[in-house]
């Protein structure tokens, strides 16, 4: 839904003959190169007579056509516009690096100057964004404060999407920190429910793990263990035995909740399981686990 808003936009943003010259030809570039006709595309919904228009940019394609002269090129819309922005990374994925650069860094300066650089409230998106920031700033000076008024515009926000995209799912799981227990339980009970569309999409499905793994982490932190058993089986559900890192990841969840109900706290089986992700040469892997485990049962 979002990349088809994003080339309809596009469409009637760049409305003028020579950009509608630019998409046709791009799409022409895009069918040459994989050896295909314009009678090999077309179906009873899209003529040869209209792709051969669209790609001399003498008229546009309505946007359910267009889907159909996307898949025609085994490609699905995201690609497509990925190319269109001439393979330049889309606006989340230059947001999430830079703030992936900073937290490495632990650089808090470098947090409140990219705070300093978005819009407070020029669209919805850039409240989002610094909410993220902020509480990145906020895992680092935990004075800094949040305010309540800000977090529930952002879980009102979850509420209002009936699917949740990959976007949402970034989100949820760059902010898992902020909510109270009981309205994260809920938030994270609504991401299941609202993600089921799109779980085929192989990116998609992988952000979804990762948000669940970034909440099942807040809420072994918190020592919340009675929530926990759900979202572990909502992320086992969706894995495939090629997923090795994130049945590394729920495999250490699964020891670490063996370690508390035992009597005995015996931490010979997580070391175990550490050393084997060692093995297999994921060192900065091991050494997370290995500090989240501290924390826990240190807050314990």
């Amino acid at each position: 839904q979002k990349h088809i808003l994003k080339y309809l936009m596009y469409c009637e943003r760049k409305s003028c003959m020579n950009k509608n010259e630019k998409i046709g030809e791009l799409y022409k570039e895009l069918r040459l190169a994989r050896g295909l006709k314009l009678k090999n595309i077309a179906t009873k919904k899209l003529t040869v007579s209209q792709l051969s228009k669209f790609e001399r940019g003498q008229s546009m394609l309505s946007a359910d056509r267009f889907l159909l002269a996307i898949s025609g090129l085994n490609m699905n819309f995201a690609e497509f516009a990925h190319a269109m922005d001439d393979y330049q990374p889309n606006r989340l994925t230059t947001f999430a690096d830079k703030l992936f650069t900073i937290f490495i860094s632990q650089d808090v300066e470098g947090f409140k100057k990219f705070l300093e650089e978005k819009d407070e409230d020029r669209t919805i998106y850039d409240f989002i964004e610094r909410i993220i920031i902020k509480n990145n700033i906020k895992s680092i000076e935990k004075e800094y404060e949040i305010s309540f008024s800000e977090i529930e515009r952002l879980t009102q926000y979850f509420y209002s999407i009936e699917n949740w995209t990959a976007y949402e799912l970034y989100v949820f799981g760059a902010t898992v920190s902020l909510y109270s227990t009981l309205d994260l339980v809920f938030l994270g009970k609504v991401c299941c429910e609202r993600s089921k569309k799109f779980r085929q999409l192989d990116s998609y499905v992988k952000q979804y793990r990762s948000t669940l793994a970034n909440l099942i982490s807040v809420l072994i932190s918190r020592n919340e263990l009675v929530y926990i058993n759900f979202f572990i089986t909502e992320l086992e559900n969706d894995l495939r035995y090629s997923d090795l890192f994130e049945h590394a990841t729920l495999n250490f969840f699964k020891l670490y909740l063996e370690y508390q109900e035992s009597a005995v706290k015996d931490k010979k089986r997580i070391i175990q399981h550490l050393q084997a992700i060692r093995t297999l040469g994921c060192t900065e892997l091991a050494a997370s686990f290995e500090e989240n485990f501290n924390q826990w049962i240190k807050k314990i």
